[in-house]
Formats: structure tokens, C-alpha cells, sequence
């Protein structure tokens, strides 16, 4: 029997793909800048991950799951689009939202978003329809929905104050969808922005915040993901988060390892080779956020 030459290794193409698509993504990590979809994540992290000045690549569970989201996040803007547009409406994707607080001091504390969807209903007295769609990996094991999410929701209907905020909750095994619908919560919003000032406050005095995902039964899932958890179990600095940045930064890919140039993860979100690819966005939609 003739032998099969040997083949690429495909696993190992798919892991480099998704550090990849992660990596493309990755988000500048800048004192003063921070992310709704952060703010109810453990401070420790956060902290360390700025100190470190990148986010860590996580491993191969959490890699899968991203790209699981990205998957049926896909699939819901589609839907949604298909939808608008059959119904004489106008869909906007990944819309940019930006909130700059100026404390007395004259320091600023920017807080800076990315809408996943919107649907603007124009006319007939339509409200205008944010929807964030957010995955896990069981409903069943899930206590939903989870605050994190409906904050990140909220902070977003800052920027639309009169509009419907949609929470839309997929499992990523199932492909079940779950919707909560809310409006939005001034007093949620400032207990947001107390979590960023806390965050701030730690980063710009070097001071190493509480492990509250140690602490907090909700938040114990991030220990098990933590790139940090070495340094959070021995309460390390801050700097020396810093000073492992390596450690730290595009773990378990090598250079040269990905062959050929992936199609970006922007496109892929947006489905570009999808005959309802989105159209490019009119200027100036947005709302009210300030820039």
C-alpha cells in the first residue's frame, strides 16, 4: 500500500487561526480608556491586563468560545438585517459609541464601546432598537440574565435614551435564543462608572485592586481563565504584570506559523461574502454618546 504523504496539521491551522482573529480584535490597553463590556469583570484582572499593556491570549476553551460568538452574532446581524430591511427600516452594524467623563481635576476618564447592532425604525412613531447579543455556553447551568451583560446594555442606551435595549442571550450548544428587553437605568450607569473610577484610581496609584472574582461565586469562572492567576494568588504588584509582559502577550503562537493572510475579523462578523452583507453605514449615525 503506497504511503499518503503527510498532511498539514489541521488542528494545529485552527488554533492559529483563532489566536489570530484574536489578536485582530485585540484592544489597545491605555490608562483613561476603558469598556463597557468590561466594567463588571474582576478589577484585578483588568488592572493587571493594563499594567501589562495587552491582553493575553486566552486558551484554546476560550478561544472556542469566541469564535463561537462570532458565529452566532453573525447569524443574529444577518437575521436582523434581513428583517430592517424587508420592513422598510434602517439596520446599522457595530456602531461606535463614547462617553468622556472630565473629573474636577481636568483628568479624563473616556469609556468607549462598540454597539453590535441597531436597528433605527424610522417613522410610524418606531423607537429606535439596540440589541446586544451575548452567548454562553449553557442555558441550563446559566443564572440569566446576567448583570455584566445588562449593564454593558445600559451603558449603550446612554448614547439612546429614548430608546428599547434587547439583551439577547444564545447558547452556543443549542443555538436557543433568550430576550430581555429593558430601558435605560441611570442609577445602573453610575454604578458603572464607580467600577471604571475604582479601576482608574488603582492604575494611576500602582495600587493592586481586591480579587473579587475570589470572592464573588458569579465571578469564579474568571479565575479559571485568568492568564494572571500566578500573580493574583501571590497579591504581585502591578509591575509586574508589566515587567512579564511577555509572558503574557501572543502565548502558544509562534511567529510565521499562520500561513497566508485570514480574512480579517471584522469581515467575518460581517459577512462579507453573505448576499446580505451589511451596506456601508450612512455618516453620522450613532446618537448621542459624546465623542
Amino acid at each position: 500500500m503506497e504511503t499518503a504523504p503527510p498532511a498539514p496539521d489541521i488542528a494545529k491551522i485552527i488554533t492559529a487561526y483563532d489566536n489570530y482573529t484574536f489578536r485582530e480584535q485585540r484592544r489597545p490597553r491605555t490608562v483613561g480608556r476603558y469598556y463597557p463590556s468590561e466594567a463588571y469583570h474582576c478589577l484585578r484582572r483588568q488592572a493587571y491586563t493594563y499594567a501589562a499593556g495587552v491582553d493575553p491570549t486566552p486558551d484554546p476553551y476560550v478561544l472556542s468560545a469566541l469564535s463561537g460568538g462570532i458565529m452566532h452574532h453573525s447569524r443574529v446581524a444577518e437575521a436582523l438585517r434581513w428583517w430592517a430591511e424587508s420592513h422598510g427600516y434602517t439596520f446599522a452594524g457595530e456602531v461606535p459609541v463614547h462617553y468622556v467623563e472630565r473629573g474636577a481635576s481636568g483628568l479624563e476618564v473616556t469609556v468607549s464601546g462598540r454597539l453590535d447592532d441597531v436597528i433605527i425604525m424610522r417613522g410610524g412613531g418606531g423607537d429606535t432598537v439596540v440589541v446586544e447579543v451575548k452567548t454562553v455556553a449553557s442555558m441550563k447551568r446559566a443564572v440569566l440574565p446576567k448583570k455584566a451583560h445588562i449593564a454593558q446594555l445600559n451603558f449603550y442606551l446612554k448614547a439612546y435614551p429614548n430608546a428599547l435595549g434587547v439583551l439577547l442571550v444564545v447558547d452556543r450548544g443549542t443555538g436557543a435564543i433568550r430576550q430581555y428587553t429593558y430601558r435605560f437605568n441611570p442609577q445602573l450607569f453610575n454604578e458603572s462608572l464607580v467600577r471604571i473610577r475604582r479601576l482608574h484610581m488603582s492604575l494611576t496609584t500602582s495600587t493592586l485592586p481586591e480579587a473579587e472574582a475570589k470572592q464573588d461565586p458569579e465571578m469564579q469562572w474568571m479565575c479559571r481563565t485568568c492568564a494572571f492567576s500566578e500573580l493574583c494568588s501571590n497579591n504581585r504588584p502591578l509591575s509586574d504584570a508589566a515587567a512579564e509582559r511577555s509572558r503574557f502577550n501572543f502565548m502558544g503562537v509562534k511567529g510565521g506559523e499562520e500561513r497566508g493572510t485570514p480574512p480579517p475579523l471584522r469581515e467575518a462578523r460581517r459577512g462579507m461574502n453573505s448576499p446580505l452583507s451589511p451596506k456601508p453605514r450612512p455618516s453620522g449615525e450613532g446618537g448621542g454618546g459624546q465623542t
